[in-house]
């Protein structure tokens, strides 16, 4: 079971229980600003370890178990991974409202970036150096997966 209203929202305002555990609520901003930074950092297939990071690791907002069952919704419904992963996730922390601020927090750095990105790449587009950084870019996203999965499987 995922999502309950038994299980996603009580103990007052400032906190939520999840599978028989209590903890704090993030406020929206604070949902927001996680969900930016997890954007402005991450690349390629490599959100996921960020996203496993911060919701589950630092947070504590949701655990190992709630974090594969999202993970496992996000995956069989279409568009982008880190997008549906953001939308769950901000709706189980902060209801509809969380989800559009998660949303929009996560894509947010990567419209700006790829907006310029696109404009700098039309001017270079035949250099070198341009082409190496891109190829690092895909290497980095391949080992974060990677290691996502690992830290996992333990």
């Amino acid at each position: 079971m995922i999502v309950t209203n038994a299980n996603r929202f009580a103990v007052g305002y400032g906190a939520c229980t999840a599978k028989g555990r209590t903890v704090k609520k993030p406020s929206h901003f604070e949902l927001f600003r996680t969900f930016l930074m997890i954007g402005a950092i991450s690349f390629g297939g490599g959100v996921v370890a960020y996203l496993r990071d911060s919701l589950v690791r630092r947070k504590s907002w949701i655990d190992d178990k709630e974090f594969l069952e999202l993970t496992s919704i996000s995956n069989t419904l279409p568009g982008l991974n880190a997008t549906n992963m953001a939308i769950l996730a901000g709706d189980r922390l902060g209801a509809a409202f969380g989800s559009i601020l998660a949303m929009v927090g996560m894509c947010l750095p990567a419209f700006v970036f790829m907006t310029a990105a696109g404009v700098v790449y039309g001017s270079h587009v035949d250099r070198p150096l341009v082409d190496a950084a891109l190829r690092g870019v895909a290497a980095a996203a391949t080992g974060l997966i990677a290691g996502t999965w690992f830290q996992i499987g333990k």
